[in-house]
């Protein structure tokens, strides 16, 4: 058993222990690199291309100590341009490297480090932090679609793109790249660029163009896609085919034939009649046409036509009725059609 006397002296030694060493913990002087930036011309953090200068921007401090250019040092040797405190009493230090004009950099992740020494002699090193830039020199690539290969007059023509942005080829750059720029889209006299809100390195999406505005017959959409540092994609190209062209209702071949004679005047009598009409068209939708003869039958509003093709782009459509318009005078009939796809006349 230790005695009260003992125990005393023991919590004593402590306490006085404890207070000599308070004034060592305060003294300690912390040091730091705080945040690095590494920028190349073009302004975009941690990227540089292939022949290009580097900004590099470090925040440190020391406590109750200042920081010259003297003290930080890029590598051993490569002094900062310039060290300025900044209101939280941390200094910001500059660099450009190279001074003037710029260097050849190999394309993949450059290594570097920032030393920060307690004073211009170099003797003691505060603090030392390691990054990397990376040298991108590779454009992106583009895939481009078209969703069908033959589009109408009425329609408009989807475009389905997709653009990839790298920095590299070594393995090291995988998903990492400056981002895309725009991608430029031309059809005929239409072009269109567009320009993604985003910094990820795969944009895809559409876009459509009025067939109204393009040429009847074969068209074809070229692009290319550019990321931020104006690194252009391979001009690719997609074909396909606008048909502004509708059928044609031949209103002359217009015809109502009984026993095979053709009929001018129609008697209040209902007898049965053939109504035949010629239409021109390469790709008639032979279910598309159609016949509001309510002016001949009062019940026929709505009436599809049989139609067959007889060589040379024509088609005849017939309509058996039965003749019984009811009133006298004169009669208009409406005929409508449409091609396979989708012009209407």
């Amino acid at each position: 058993m230790i005695d009260k006397e003992k125990y005393l002296q023991i919590i004593a030694s402590f306490l006085i222990a404890l207070v000599f060493s308070i004034p060592f913990n305060v003294s300690i002087v912390f040091a730091a690199i705080n945040r690095i930036s590494v920028k190349g011309s073009n302004g975009i953090e941690g990227f540089a291309k292939s022949n290009d200068f580097l900004n590099f921007n470090v925040q440190a401090s020391i406590a109750n100590n200042t920081i010259t250019k003297d003290q930080i040092f890029l590598g051993s040797d490569i002094k900062f341009d310039s060290c300025s405190q900044l209101p939280s009493n941390a200094f910001e230090c500059a660099l450009k490297f190279p001074g003037t004009g710029t260097s050849s950099f190999e394309s993949k992740p450059l290594p570097f480090t920032i030393n920060l020494y307690n004073d211009s002699s170099k003797q003691k090193l505060d603090d030392s932090k390691s990054g990397s830039v990376i040298i991108d020199n590779r454009a992106p690539q583009l895939k481009l679609t078209v969703s069908k290969n033959k589009y109408s007059g009425q329609e408009n023509v989807v475009v389905n793109y997709e653009a990839t942005d790298f920095a590299c080829n070594d393995q090291s750059c995988t998903g990492k790249c400056v981002g895309i720029k725009k991608v430029d889209l031309l059809i005929d006299k239409s072009s269109k660029s567009i320009a993604p809100n985003t910094t990820n390195c795969n944009f895809k999406s559409n876009i459509s163009f009025d067939a109204k505005t393009l040429k009847d017959g074969e068209n074809t959409v070229t692009a290319k896609a550019i990321d931020n540092f104006d690194q252009a994609s391979q001009e690719i190209s997609a074909a396909f085919t606008v048909d502004a062209s509708p059928p044609i209702i031949l209103a002359n071949s217009f015809a109502i034939i009984r026993k095979g004679i053709s009929l001018s005047t129609f008697s209040p009598n209902s007898v049965p009649v053939e109504v035949t009409v010629n239409i021109s068209a390469s790709d008639l939708n032979a279910n598309s046409v159609t016949a509001n003869l309510s002016a001949l039958n009062p019940s026929l509003k709505y009436v599809k036509a049989s139609c067959t093709p007889v060589g040379n782009d024509l088609n005849i459509c017939r309509w058996p009725i039965d003749l019984n318009p009811g009133t006298s005078g004169t009669k208009a009939i409406l005929i409508n059609a449409s091609d396979l796809v989708g012009n209407k006349a």
